[in-house]
Order: C-alpha cells, then structure tokens, then sequence
C-alpha cells in the first residue's frame, strides 16, 4: 500500500476474486416422492465429498426400505408407477 497525492491509499495489488465453489447437480433429477426419505451421509474426512443415502417409506411397510445412494434410488424411483405417490407439482 501507498499513499497517493491525494491521501488516499492504493492497493499495489488487486484483490482477488472470492467467490463460492459451484455444487455439481446431478445429470438428471429425481422426482420428488412423498414417500422417500434423503439422508446426508456426511463424509468420514474432511474434503471428501458428502453422499446421500435414500429410504422409501412407502404405506404399509414395517421399516424403510433402503435404496442405496442417490444414483440407485433413481433406477428404482423412476419406473414407479403409483398413483400419487409423487407430489402435484412433479407430475
């Protein structure tokens, strides 16, 4: 830094551009099901990347079913065909 003529300090050097890393989305998206319950697993290191785990909980089971991570619960979510079994808006 230095002063100016006119008294005010100068930066020598440019301040650097912050901005927030982007999230990648996933390629396709998983409708949204009254009946699935998302889980973060959160990673067992710092700077792993966070996985998230599916459960559906579909009337009349005893427990949740698990369907793995987000990827396989699509290949099982998608050819779901019960009647309103997703929400309005995602029909």
């Amino acid at each position: 830094m230095k002063l100016s003529p006119m008294g005010r300090i100068e930066l020598v050097q440019p301040i650097p551009d912050v901005r927030p890393a982007l999230v990648p989305r996933a390629a396709e998206h998983l409708r949204r099901c009254t009946f699935r319950r998302v889980t973060v697993v959160h990673p067992a290191q710092r700077g792993m990347a966070t996985s998230y785990e599916v459960e559906c909980l579909y009337a009349g089971r005893e427990a949740p079913l698990s369907l793995g991570d987000l990827a396989a619960a699509r290949r099982i979510c998608d050819p779901c065909g019960n009647p309103g079994i997703f929400r309005a808006d995602e029909d």
